[in-house]
């Protein structure tokens, strides 16, 4: 798969404009079941988001607008990103509705003493569920590398998402063959952006 992805970035244009992630003014998603959780989180269950966000000021879900761009260092903040800590290799995440995760930053980190090498799925089920959020999955165990084994868009839903790998790598990128993953969707490894489209499977 690095291989694979590595040659794919060579015809990518990496110049892909960077998105604002961490944006305070009012927003709404273009037109055409959360789980609450503190700034630092080791769940057992999955996370799951089912209640949606259209805009900055209707916006139910608590999964979304978590991109720490109101917060102050220090200092507790309800809008503080997602920090999952050591998740166990049952763990899975699950975005359920209209902009469940939209505007939100999701760290998955896994610490040096860990022994976890999946994270059996991420999946998506709402359109622009994940609009400008980043799914950052942060491995830094010393003997083990983490496989997401399957990010699953359907047709069109991963719309304006990040998925980042640092130390990481993932299996199956699964989207409909038409319209594909979804505009603006990227893969980061090593540092450079690929479009999702490019190595997705269908």
């Amino acid at each position: 798969m690095n291989k694979i992805f590595i040659a794919l970035c060579a015809i990518y244009d990496i110049s892909f404009g960077s998105r604002l992630l961490l944006q305070t003014s009012p927003w709404s998603l273009p037109t055409g079941g959360s789980q609450t959780l503190p700034g630092v989180a080791t769940p057992v269950q999955p996370l799951v988001c089912n209640e949606p966000c259209t805009s900055s000021t209707s916006c139910p879900s608590t999964c979304a607008q978590r991109n720490g761009a109101a917060c102050v260092e220090g200092v507790a903040c309800a809008t503080a990103p997602i920090e999952i800590n050591n998740p166990t290799k049952a763990f899975s995440m699950e975005f359920n509705a209209q902009g469940a995760a939209a505007w939100s930053v999701i760290n998955v980190n896994y610490g040096p003493s860990g022994m976890t090498k999946e994270l059996p799925a991420i999946n998506i089920n709402a359109p622009q569920a994940l609009y400008q959020a980043t799914i950052r999955i942060n491995n830094q165990q010393l003997n083990e590398q983490v496989k997401v084994t399957e990010i699953n868009c359907g047709a069109g839903l991963c719309v304006g998402a990040t998925f980042e790998f640092i130390n990481a790598d993932f299996g199956d990128l699964k989207c409909d063959e038409y319209p594909g993953c979804g505009a603006d969707c990227e893969v980061v490894m090593h540092g450079v952006p690929v479009a999702c489209d490019l190595v997705s499977t269908t």
